[in-house]
């Protein structure tokens, strides 16, 4: 980056370069002003954010379906950065959402729907159901990652999973004693 340093004597400013600063790192700044007579003026100290130019990513082995019962669909997910999560489920064959329909919150048919805030480099395990879900049926749920300020964003992600056979066994024919 680079910094400006007016001037108050009519010269011009002075700029300072500064190189090898890394995305999303956190640093400070220190000035100390000198006049022609030595004197000093206050360390000043100034505290600033690189923002982080990466597009936001689940990070290897997430997300996955970590529940899949018809009260509790649950997906565990692991973002490379903080950042704003969007998902939807619907049956299997529905049309893919895009990001306008995450944004608008116009997902017709959905049996759960939300947003959640990310935490980079942690897991989080959601429900993602808000509907009871069909015992051995299949459904698609829908992740798209999107940074706060919406500058960069992820491809809107599919992962199909079926329900359990809740159903308790029962015998066909009595036992033989």
């Amino acid at each position: 980056g680079e910094a400006l340093l007016a001037s108050d004597n009519g010269q011009p400013p002075t700029t300072a370069q500064v190189n090898g600063l890394t995305p999303d790192g956190s640093y400070y700044v220190t000035a100390i002003l000198v006049d022609d007579r030595d004197n000093r003026s206050p360390v000043k100290v100034a505290a600033f954010t690189t923002p982080d130019n990466t597009v936001p990513a689940f990070t290897s082995g997430y997300p996955v379906m970590t529940k899949t019962s018809v009260d509790l669909a649950q997906v565990t997910v692991m973002t490379n950065k903080s950042c704003r999560l969007y998902y939807a489920v619907l049956p299997q064959g529905s049309t893919a959402p895009k990001p306008e329909d995450f944004k608008a919150n116009a997902i017709t048919g959905n049996l759960g729907y939300g947003t959640r805030d990310e935490i980079k480099n942690s897991t989080d395990p959601f429900k993602v159901n808000s509907l009871p879900l069909e015992e051995q049926k299949t459904y698609d749920l829908y992740l798209w990652l999107t940074d706060y300020d919406g500058a960069k964003s992820s491809a809107v992600r599919k992962i199909s999973f079926t329900t359990v056979d809740g159903t308790p066994p029962i015998f066909v024919t009595d036992p033989t004693p």
